[in-house]
């Protein structure tokens, strides 16, 4: 009850193709829904559709591009050059349409007009806004780092306050310079010791002019990913910490522990904590999203090794290595709700999404390997070899129940062969258009499907992608869609008749009225055989089909014939014979006398003595006996 049903369909909008690698990290819509992406490129890169620019030609390149809601066109496409690397990792849409963007760079980068001048350490951290009309830069803020070494930077989270000011949201290890604040060190008084401290920082949105920075943490690997502002001006974030930590109006957490998933809320002006949740017991987890609710609840996406404790709610340990989880708690008091668990992977992949439709379910997007289960869905299956593969799913707002999930990726076909990554699928972000349709981003490998469409993308190692992702309409009271049946095959096998499903949604699991998992069912007796198809959207539905008694008569071809005029028995005539039946004809002495590679009944022995004659015949398709080896007598 209250399951969606299977008729979610992908549209792809937009893509990027390269000879090397390209792809989409993230989106986010305008308010006249365009869309706003952001990725990164290797060498050169094309835009499909196709767009008047002409990519940069050094090595490592990040881009800002906006298209038209319709898909057809872009409006303007930004560069990020670099040497070494640079590429945005985040965006949203400030309220007068321009475009804010963050992300990483290694080795220098140039944003139109601006530079980022000299990049100490192995990557440094960036802030940039854009005139969301003409994709003009308006100003750069660095996150910069004055030594070499260990000194990284990397932003987790963005998000827009009411008073014009942005938090943004990250981790760094040694130190950290924010324009002409205080530098912050993640470094204990006289220790060498590489580790990580998160940081919240507040930055002007007209200047770009860095307003406030702190640091949390202790001596493990702690980090901030995701940040949402609240109504009263506190901000709540989302992370990991790693024991021993100290989090300013908190206790100090003392011990030692693995990195423990986060929530937690702050004072951004004062740096003082009012509450933090982590998830225990997991013996690895990190969050990696947050947004807030239509109804002012928060939900938090992130990833877990083992089991995991969220409150009260006990989360199993996966069929996988590491799994997914979506949870939801108050912003008041920090109250676990409801917790989920799904596919997962441990591979490094792209970020993900998370995002909350108008009527406040709430829809993520990540990356997995292998098989993987989300609640009372059906097994989801790994849709390539090894690598990791994408999936959207949708969960009840208010129970977090997995009401869908659709799956895309490929397994990178020949590419693997030179390439054996080719077919890593790396989720990018996901926002709702309505509570009907979202915008899907992502980067796929060679050969990809994008859900239940057969097409296959092909690029030469891995390309970005947009899509519109229409969600499943609820179930129709177990009426099975019109694409969904079972077929029997056209004429018999040699041991009986075949029962085929066509139309299966990707990912369902099939169970006959026979016991059997499998995607046909040989028939050997009359009756009626019922099978039970269940989606990844939660609908059952119930087929079946009657074989008769006359359907099974023997295919077994005669023994005998008597080629002598009378139009009685005079050909070999096969009951139920299969198109494309390959016929073989041979003496006794084993050589072959008469060969077609589709017999059509009308062998008569011509130009052959009376005896006996061996056969070969070859049936194609699903038979479970490929072939039928037997003797002929020619009586004459």
């Amino acid at each position: 009850m209250g399951h969606r049903a299977a008729a979610q369909s992908w549209e792809l909008l937009a893509r990027t193709r390269g000879v090397q690698h390209t792809g989409i990290i993230a989106s986010a819509v305008t308010a006249n829904q365009d869309m706003v992406v952001i990725g990164s490129y290797i060498s050169s890169m094309q835009l499909q559709p196709a767009a008047s620019w002409t990519s940069a030609t050094t090595y490592n390149n990040g881009f800002v591009a906006r298209l038209a809601a319709d898909g057809r066109s872009w409006r303007w496409v930004a560069d990020i050059t670099s040497t070494l690397g640079a590429g945005a990792t985040m965006v949203t849409i400030l309220p007068d349409g321009d475009v804010l963007i963050a992300g990483t760079l290694a080795g220098g980068a140039q944003f139109g007009p601006f530079s980022s001048g000299v990049v100490n350490a192995a990557y440094e951290g960036f802030v940039a806004r854009l005139d969301g009309a003409t994709g003009q830069w308006r100003w750069l803020a660095r996150l910069t780092t004055p030594y070499a070494g260990y000194s990284l930077v990397r932003p987790g989270g963005l998000t827009l306050r009411a008073t014009g000011e942005a938090v943004v949201v990250g981790t760094f290890s040694g130190t950290m310079q924010l324009g002409s604040l205080s530098p912050l060190s993640s470094l204990p008084p006289g220790s060498l010791v590489q580790n990580w401290n998160l940081f919240v920082a507040r930055l002007d949105l007209t200047t770009g002019q860095w307003l406030q920075a702190f640091s949390a943490g202790g001596a493990g690997s702690d980090a901030a990913s995701g940040v949402v502002a609240l109504p009263d001006g506190d901000i709540a974030l989302a992370g990991a910490l790693q024991a021993p930590y100290t989090l300013s109006g908190l206790p100090p957490q003392t011990g030692t522990t693995g990195r423990q998933a986060f929530v937690g809320r702050l004072n951004p002006e004062s740096g003082t904590w009012r509450w933090m949740q982590a998830i225990q017991q997991a013996s690895w987890a990190e969050a990696q999203h947050l947004i807030a609710l239509p109804n002012g609840n928060l939900a938090v996406s992130g990833r877990y090794q083992g089991t995991a404790q969220v409150g009260a709610i006990a989360l199993p340990d996966g069929p996988g290595s590491t799994s997914t989880f979506v949870a939801c708690l108050t912003a008041g008091q920090g109250q676990w709700l409801w917790a989920a668990a799904g596919a997962g992977t441990s591979r490094p992949t792209g970020p993900g999404g998370l995002c909350a439709t108008p009527a406040g379910n709430v829809v993520v997007s990540a990356s997995y390997s292998g098989p993987g289960r989300f609640g009372t869905l059906p097994p989801v299956p790994s849709v390539s070899q090894e690598g990791p593969d994408i999936f959207v799913g949708e969960l009840a707002g208010t129970t977090g129940r997995w009401n869908w999930v659709t799956l895309a990726g490929g397994d990178g076909g020949t590419v693997r062969n030179t390439y054996p990554f080719a077919g890593d699928d790396f989720a990018g972000s996901v926002q709702a258009l309505s509570n009907q349709q979202l915008l899907v981003s992502g980067t796929l490998s060679n050969q990809a499907r994008l859900g239940n469409d057969p097409t296959t993308l092909t690029s030469a190692l891995s390309d970005g992608f947009v899509a519109r992702l229409t969600v499943p309409a609820p179930c129709t009271n177990g009426a099975p869609p019109a694409e969904l049946r079972v077929v029997a095959s056209p004429a018999a096998c040699w041991d009986g008749r075949l029962l085929r499903v066509a139309g299966v949604p990707r990912g369902s699991t099939l169970t006959w009225s026979t016991g059997s998992t499998a995607d046909s069912l040989l028939i050997t007796a009359p009756g009626t055989y019922s099978l039970t198809v269940r989606t990844l959207t939660g609908c059952d539905y119930q087929l079946a089909s009657t074989v008769t008694a006359n359907e099974l008569r023997p295919s077994i071809p005669p023994n005998i014939i008597t080629p002598n005029g009378d139009q009685l028995n005079d050909e070999w005539v096969i009951p139920n014979l299969a198109d494309n039946t390959h016929a073989s004809f041979y003496n006794r002495w084993g050589r072959l006398v008469y060969e077609t590679p589709a017999y059509n009944n009308r062998w008569a022995a011509d130009g052959l003595a009376a005896g006996v004659y061996y056969y070969v015949l070859r049936r194609p398709g699903k038979c479970p006996a490929a072939s039928l080896n037997g003797w002929i007598e020619v009586v004459r």
